[in-house]
């Protein structure tokens, strides 16, 4: 994911999902299918659950997004990066945290909104950074 991000000099997402989120954000139809079948054909809400939103943070710049796990093996990674449940990190390509943003806030203007002024302002500051050899 990183890489990705170096190599087109842009930011990527770090989604750090809870448990039940975990089995079906970004899963493929079928798991996704066989989740809500074993719970009343329901799934946990997400933003991840909107395209248009994934078309935003494309718009803005956001390359490649990833979820991760807000779990004991990840405990070092989500706290590096600020995270926690249902929390959407933007990183930079060398690795610094942009901004993050929870989802379960309800409010996706004003997420939508924060995280475009971030990477905004992170675009500007690299467009004025002298280019590295």
């Amino acid at each position: 994911m990183q890489q990705i991000a170096q190599l087109k000099r842009k930011p990527y997402a770090i989604y750090f999902a809870t448990k039940e989120e975990l089995k079906v954000v970004g899963e493929p139809t079928d798991s996704i299918k066989a989740y809500a079948s074993a719970n009343g054909n329901t799934l946990p809400s997400t933003v991840f659950e909107l395209p248009k939103i994934i078309d935003q943070f494309r718009a803005m710049g956001v390359v490649e997004f990833v979820k991760v796990a807000n779990d004991k093996e990840n405990r070092e990674l989500v706290a590096t990066f600020g995270g926690g449940n249902a929390t959407l990190v933007i990183v930079a390509p060398d690795g610094t945290r942009i901004g993050a943003y929870p989802i379960l806030s309800g409010n996706l203007v004003a997420l939508m909104t924060n995280a475009k002024v971030a990477v905004d302002a992170w675009q500007l500051k690299q467009a004025a950074a002298p280019a590295k050899n």
